[in-house]
This record gives C-alpha cells, sequence and structure tokens, in this order.
C-alpha cells in the first residue's frame, strides 16, 4: 500500500513539473511586443509600438503608449492548438472591445510572428497587422 501511494506521489510530481514547463499560449500569462502595424482598412504602416499580453484563455491587455493606455480585451472562446510558440503555429482568440467583436490572431511562421487584430461595430472597425518582435512569458 505505502509503495502505491509513493508511486502515485513520485507520478504527481512529475506530471506538475512537466505542466509547470510548457510555454502554450493557452495556459500562460505572455507579453508579445510589437514594433509596429499595418493598418489594412486605410493602407497605412505605422512604427507605433505597442504591447498585447495575453492572460492564458480570459483577457488580452492591449498596452499603447508606454502603459499610458491599455484597453482590456475579454476572451469570449478560443481555437486552435499551439503547445509551443518557439515553433510554427496559431492561436486564435474571440475577443469584445466596448461595442467591437472579432478575433485576435497570433501566429508564428518560421521566425516571423505576426498578431492580426480585426474587430467589427456599429460604427468603427479595426483590422490591423502587428509585426512580434520578441515575446516573454510572465
Amino acid at each position: 500500500m505505502i509503495y502505491r501511494i509513493l508511486i502515485i506521489a513520485a507520478l504527481s510530481c512529475v506530471y506538475s513539473f512537466i505542466s509547470a514547463q510548457t510555454t502554450s499560449p493557452l495556459t500562460r500569462t505572455m507579453r508579445w511586443n510589437a514594433t509596429g502595424f499595418t493598418d489594412q482598412i486605410a493602407h497605412v504602416v505605422a512604427t507605433k509600438p505597442c504591447q498585447f499580453v495575453t492572460y492564458d484563455t480570459t483577457k488580452i491587455e492591449w498596452i499603447q503608449k508606454d502603459g499610458k493606455i491599455v484597453y482590456t480585451l475579454p476572451v469570449n472562446n478560443t481555437s486552435g492548438e499551439w503547445s509551443d510558440p518557439d515553433t510554427d503555429g496559431s492561436i486564435v482568440y474571440n475577443v469584445t472591445l466596448n461595442d467591437l467583436t472579432g478575433s485576435l490572431t497570433i501566429t508564428r511562421t518560421g521566425a516571423s510572428i505576426v498578431l492580426s487584430l480585426n474587430l467589427t461595430g456599429s460604427s468603427d472597425s479595426i483590422n490591423n497587422t502587428y509585426t512580434i518582435s520578441n515575446f516573454e512569458i510572465l
């Protein structure tokens, strides 16, 4: 009996260690640093840095002007499986911002990471593509 308890405890420790090592955006809080963006509606390229902080599957903060402006986008649901942002993959967050609804998609292909923000509402729309220079696990 004690032998079984020790094996179960050891396996639980191993599982906890492996789970803690995952870098999946679906299970971790991560900051994505953008160097600029392209407004796909106005066809304008801007070199205005900003950050996006993804809080697993609950919310995303869009941080502008060195933290002076912060928008919180609640996440309604997600799609896609991406276990390691160091490898190719993507995740789609379905989000809202005030009266706007849409998606925020983060995609890695090779060395390139792109974040697309597409929101529509009654009077406004946002369709921006951000160049992500790096990310960090918080």
